[in-house]
């Protein structure tokens, strides 16, 4: 009788082991997913967040741009304009001195602004034709200055394509234009360079991850040729005497 208690008691300590092993195994597998979840409850609103901040900057261009005007008529856009508006506009996403560079290929978050605007105007036969464009981006070697740049060809950042004659979704899947008619196309658009640029307190950018650039745990941003992040696009008609089909001097 004696043996038999103590074989029931020997049995009943084992299970209770086995249980309490199940325990960890299931404790230590569920540990690393509530992580999981917690850093994607964090990192999705923010992905979302900072999406949308990039379009109020492309939607405060365009405000900016329509309403450039002397003694209420409007002006035509110069490349100082463009200048302007870009430091101006950028701030919804870099706040006070953060898309200035603090030294040669130096910058506080690692990356800066960039975009471009496109003259596209439609075409006989349902098609159409970018007829300029402007590059524009902070200079990486000056603080306080913006470059801009004419472009003939289309840039492996935008996803917008320069081309003439053609469709207009193939230009920008969501152009429609009719013929005869102007639309200006703004795109703006994050920029981490992976190789020669380094943050201001002297990390590389290579040795730093996108993600963790823009402040992200697990989510990784979309890249558009590696570098451009967050694009932006906004198509919107101008006002009659903003732009022609000349570049913005």
């Amino acid at each position: 009788m004696l043996s038999k208690i103590i074989t029931i008691m020997q049995g009943g300590q084992a299970l209770r082991r086995a249980q309490i092993g199940a325990i960890f195994v299931e404790f230590a597998i569920a540990i690393p997913v509530l992580i999981a979840i917690i850093y994607y409850l964090h990192d999705v609103p923010k992905y979302k967040r900072v999406q949308a901040k990039m379009e109020f900057v492309a939607h405060n261009m365009i405000g900016m741009l329509q309403n450039i005007s002397r003694n209420g008529t409007p002006e035509k856009i110069t490349l100082t304009n463009i200048r302007n508006i870009v430091t101006g506009a950028y701030l919804a996403f870099y706040p006070g001195m953060t898309m200035y560079a603090t030294g040669s290929q130096c910058l506080p978050l690692g990356h800066f602004p960039l975009g471009y605007i496109y003259y596209v105007i439609g075409e006989d036969n349902n098609t159409a034709s970018v007829i300029w464009g402007v590059h524009f981006h902070m200079d990486n070697l000056r603080a306080y200055k913006v470059e801009c740049v004419g472009m003939s060809a289309s840039h492996g950042y935008s996803y917008v394509q320069y081309l003439r004659k053609q469709v207009p979704s193939k230009i920008h899947p969501k152009l429609v234009i009719k013929p005869g008619e102007v639309k200006i196309i703004v795109e703006c658009v994050c920029c981490y360079h992976h190789t020669v640029f380094s943050f201001s307190d002297g990390r590389l950018c290579s040795n730093v991850p996108a993600k963790e650039a823009f402040g992200f745990y697990i989510l990784s941003p979309k890249a558009k040729s590696t570098d451009g992040f967050f694009n932006s696009i906004v198509i919107f008609t101008p006002k009659p005497g903003l732009f022609d089909g000349t570049v913005p001097k």
